[in-house]
């Protein structure tokens, strides 16, 4: 069960403009006027989103200095590792997104409505970052069920594991699983909403807190200092901060 497609993701109004790095109480005060165009982006994305999270789960062979050796020649590596996946038995290995319809509608609205574009952007950012979350949870259920415990998600770009070097991780090891999520030759994911993280799986996790705390952008984003962080680690990090 590589591909899995059965996901309910709640949206709303707010994901709107919390997805576009915005305060929702201070939109709905000071520019009112862009609550129904959120209405109708939000609306129109419902019918174009397709949510779908590709995944594997393999064990862990060895630790060796910051590599970790995983089941089918595969590995992971960099200065995260011996920091948060240390005393890992296993390791989940995820891409997720909401295909491509909505990201091309997004390309087309730019250029005859912007604001209506950026409203259909910032519920996109929202939805792909719930889905994330949802995944995240479902597969620390599975680990719960024989009394393991699941790390935080890790992205590509946290301290320690560059964007580049992690994305190529991740997807040489996803790309026998299934074509559903791509990366380009610049570690862009296809479809552009999307996100990838692995997850670690251990009789006992010493960390457990919040993700932007790892992140090598904390001291100066601009939506963590705003109180609206969201998962910051997508296809380009430029393109959030």
């Amino acid at each position: 069960m590589p591909v899995l497609t059965d996901w309910v993701v709640p949206l709303d109004i707010d994901d709107v403009f919390v997805g576009q790095g915005a305060d929702p109480l201070i939109i709905r005060k000071r520019s009112p006027q862009l609550i129904p165009v959120a209405a109708r982006a939000l609306a129109e994305a419902e019918k174009l989103i397709r949510n779908v999270v590709v995944y594997t789960v393999l064990d862990v062979r060895e630790l060796s200095h910051n590599r970790l050796k995983l089941e089918g020649d595969c590995e992971l590596y960099g200065e995260f590792v011996t920091t948060h996946l240390w005393n890992a038995t296993r390791v989940f290995v995820v891409a997720c997104t909401i295909s491509d319809a909505l990201g091309q509608r997004i390309g087309a609205s730019m250029k005859t409505d912007i604001v209506y574009g950026m409203a259909l952007d910032g519920i996109g950012s929202s939805a792909v970052q719930k889905l994330s979350s949802a995944a995240s949870a479902r597969f620390s259920s599975w680990a719960a069920e024989e009394n393991l415990q699941t790390t935080i998600p890790f992205n590509p770009g946290i301290i320690g594991w560059p964007v580049k070097s992690g994305q190529k991780q991740i997807f040489d090891i996803l790309e026998n699983v299934s074509r559903e999520i791509r990366l380009s030759e610049s570690s862009l994911m296809i479809p552009l909403k999307s996100l990838s993280f692995v997850l670690g799986v251990a009789p006992e996790v010493e960390y457990i807190g919040d993700p932007c705390q790892l992140c090598s952008l904390r001291e100066t984003c601009m939506f963590r200092k705003k109180g609206t962080a969201r998962d910051c680690h997508k296809n380009d990090i430029s393109e959030f901060h």
